[in-house]
């Protein structure tokens, strides 16, 4: 009986120091994750005019550009009814384009020198009314700074580009620049053309569908003799009455 007590006794000795064990692991776990969130605003962002943000953007917007050739030259018939011949043809030049300027400016990346500093300079000089990200290395990701994290993330980038001499500083505000004016560029043009895009399709498939309705409209009014009273006649009729005056135009 002793001995089986004895052994009780040194099975709860394990599980005791196993469930410590087990609190202590995750009392440092929590520890290193309330640590790296309080050291975010050691490694700013500024949203989206982040060199890994612009680069992932740039690869986005031309994958849609592609999507979209490729659907204009599918529906080329459908867009030359909808804009007319000569303005399809230069929409879609358009994007085709805008795709050779993107590709332009992804190889640039690749080809001149960017300063490993770009982001640090980007917080230093934060535009009025960008969201700052930091870094979380817990987490390993970025998550939006408070104004108060994100006034001191900005506050020491600005200290570690001054500590550059004044010819790197030049050079680099050159380089960033030239990035961002040719990116905001790119941009621009990229929400514009989707913008009317959106719109062409919107409007073709508002006219695919109003042209199916009338179809059937027509036929089940047919079949009825276009009865004036019948349920199809009245339905083609509102389906008529119903259509823009540039349908019955074009």
């Amino acid at each position: 009986m002793e001995w089986l007590a004895a052994g009780d006794r040194m099975e709860m000795g394990t599980r005791r120091r196993g469930k410590d064990g087990k609190m202590n692991r995750e009392m440092l776990r929590e520890a290193a994750r309330k640590k790296a969130e309080a050291l975010r605003w050691k490694k700013p962002l500024v949203k989206e005019l982040n060199l890994e943000e612009m680069q992932y953007n740039l690869g986005e917007m031309l994958e849609a550009c592609g999507n979209v050739r490729w659907y204009l030259g599918k529906e080329v018939d459908e867009l030359d009814e909808l804009m007319g011949e000569d303005a399809a043809y230069e929409f879609q030049g358009s994007f085709t384009a805008l795709s050779a300027d993107i590709e332009r400016i992804q190889d640039q990346f690749g080809d001149i020198w960017v300063p490993e500093y770009f982001d640090d300079f980007m917080a230093a000089v934060n535009p009025d009314g960008q969201e700052i990200d930091g870094y979380d290395s817990y987490e390993e990701d970025y998550f939006r700074l408070d104004s108060w994290q994100a006034e001191r993330a900005c506050r020491e980038a600005k200290e570690r580009i001054q500590r550059k001499t004044k010819s790197e500083i030049i050079d680099a505000a050159h380089v960033v620049i030239g990035i961002l004016c040719q990116y905001m560029a790119v941009k621009y043009r990229f929400d514009s053309l989707s913008a009317v895009f959106d719109v062409l399709t919107e409007r073709s498939e508002k006219e695919l569908r109003a042209v199916k309705e009338i179809e059937e409209a027509y036929a089940e009014a047919e079949a009825a003799g276009f009865a004036e009273y019948d349920t199809g006649t009245r339905r083609l009729d509102r389906l008529l009455s119903e259509l823009p005056e540039r349908m019955w135009i074009e």
